[in-house]
């Protein structure tokens, strides 16, 4: 629990770093024997109802009020992600329950398919626990700093049926055998497995945008499941909860989400792999891979076509889903200079329009709460992907997703030109130095009949100065 970064992780980013790699890591499972020792004792009558609701699925992942003295059988920590998965510049997969199992509709002891699998790890900051006996303090968390990064296929336990069928070597070498199994060693391959038809398709594409465009395109995990989780822990927490007044309440609801607690076990949820590779007529996906200067801001105008003025209903017309990442030299001195860059950034209008650099030069002078009239795209400016303040005491994410919904009169607002801002600073011995890092933007609009004949795709083609990936690739290829 709030370990360092293993020396495994690190020499693997290090690597990533270097060559320009994605190695896919899986978070580990727990073992058989240890869930089916937990089953045992949730079975015994002689075991606590207390014990009997942590041992059930998903209360087991995380419960700090629980020892396993008291279980017997079971260490909260023990649900911690292994090393190396909390390797920054890969990326870590873990597991649901799908078994794609088609004549069976068997999940095992998860709730259903497309929820985590039982085994699965989480991540191993716990921003609740103490370190040394002090508590983090709110400029110490990062929101945005969490593993798994993604979830895939990997079967369940303990029922046979909710296993994978997967091939095996043979025990005597003769060759190969099918067999039933379950892990997050089975989920990992086929995360790599997308990013190997991404590379097919777009060879030229540097491995930190293969990694956006996998998180870009991810599904979430509903988050219901662990609603019942919650409430346990914040009535462990405070015993008379809910009774509690609204101040109390609004500290507990702070101390324990289910949306944190979801991330935390299911990341960024299941790539689309569809996403992935393609768009189509009401999907476009933009990838910009580009350098900045420490200490500086940097702005890419997007323009979005006009025929979308057309739309005259209230409500949603666009949606803007956008990831970044970005590699790095890990450093070893101490945890939170382990990533020693932070770049983010933001949606904002254009005050100056088609001149990127004028409003780069703007958005770094400018205050939000004094020039949120100018700079907002709706009625203030929206918060960063990812808060660096204070840069001496926080850790920063190299893996940062935003969504941004805009409406027809906001388009109008903007003069159908958004500015995408990325800012970059870091420690201060990285003065004078540029660094990489790659943005997926994929915009989707609102089906409409009003829209019906006109091809978003196309139309962003045209008002934006942009090279097709696939055209590239293949150019590349000859």
């Amino acid at each position: 629990m709030n370990q360092d970064i293993s020396t495994y992780a690190y020499i693997l980013d290090e690597l990533a770093y270097i060559y320009d790699l994605l190695i896919f890591i899986s978070v580990g499972n727990l073992s058989e024997e240890d869930i089916k020792n937990m089953q045992i004792v949730a079975a015994n009558p002689n075991t606590s109802e207390r014990v009997k609701r942590f041992l059930k699925y998903p209360n087991h992942y995380y419960n700090p009020f629980i020892s396993i003295e008291e279980t017997e059988c079971h260490d909260g920590e023990c649900m911690n992600l292994c090393e190396p998965s909390e390797s920054m510049n890969n990326m870590s997969v873990g597991a649901i329950a799908e078994s794609y199992n088609i004549n069976h509709g068997n999940h095992g002891l998860s709730l259903g398919c497309e929820f985590p699998a039982y085994y699965s790890r989480k991540y191993h900051i716990d921003y609740n626990s103490l370190i040394n006996g002090t508590r983090f303090k709110n400029n110490q968390k990062n929101k945005n700093l969490f593993k798994p990064d993604i979830v895939m296929p990997g079967g369940d336990q303990l029922d046979v049926e909710s296993r994978m069928l997967v091939l095996a070597p043979r025990i005597d070498g003769t060759g190969l055998k099918i067999e039933q199994n379950s892990g997050t060693s089975y989920a990992t391959p086929l995360a790599a497995n997308i990013a190997a038809k991404i590379v097919s398709k777009y060879p030229n594409l540097n491995m930190q945008s293969v990694k956006a465009l996998m998180i870009n395109s991810a599904e979430p995990i509903k988050k219901y499941y662990l609603e019942e989780t919650i409430d346990e822990l914040k009535f462990l927490d405070n015993n008379s909860y809910p009774y509690v007044d609204s101040n109390e309440k609004t500290l507990l609801s702070k101390k324990y989400s289910a949306e944190r607690l979801s991330k935390y076990i299911s990341g960024h949820g299941v790539p689309n792999i569809s996403k992935c590779i393609d768009s189509d007529d009401n999907r476009c996906t933009f990838v910009i891979e580009d350098t900045i200067a420490f200490d500086s801001h940097k702005v890419v105008n997007l323009n979005i076509p006009n025929y979308l003025l057309q739309y005259s209903k209230k409500g949603v017309l666009l949606t803007l889903t956008a990831t970044l990442c970005y590699k790095f030299n890990p450093k070893r001195a101490d945890v939170l200079s382990y990533c020693p860059i932070h770049i983010a950034f933001n949606f904002g209008n254009s005050m100056n329009y088609d001149e990127p650099r004028k409003n780069a030069e703007e958005y770094a002078s400018k205050r939000a709460s004094d020039d949120k009239d100018r700079m907002a795209i709706k009625s203030s400016v929206g918060s960063w992907s990812d808060d660096f303040y204070p840069v001496s005491s926080k850790m920063f994410s190299n893996v940062q997703k935003m969504s941004l919904n805009i409406s027809r009169d906001e388009i109008e607002k903007i003069r159908n030109q958004i500015s995408i801002i990325f800012r970059c600073t870091g420690r201060e011995y990285l003065e004078g130095t540029n660094h990489p890092f790659s943005f997926v933007l994929t915009i989707e609009q609102k089906h409409s009949a009003e829209l019906d004949g006109n091809s978003l795709y196309d139309s962003l083609e045209q008002v934006n100065i942009v090279e097709a990936i696939a055209q590239a690739a293949l150019e590349a290829e000859l």
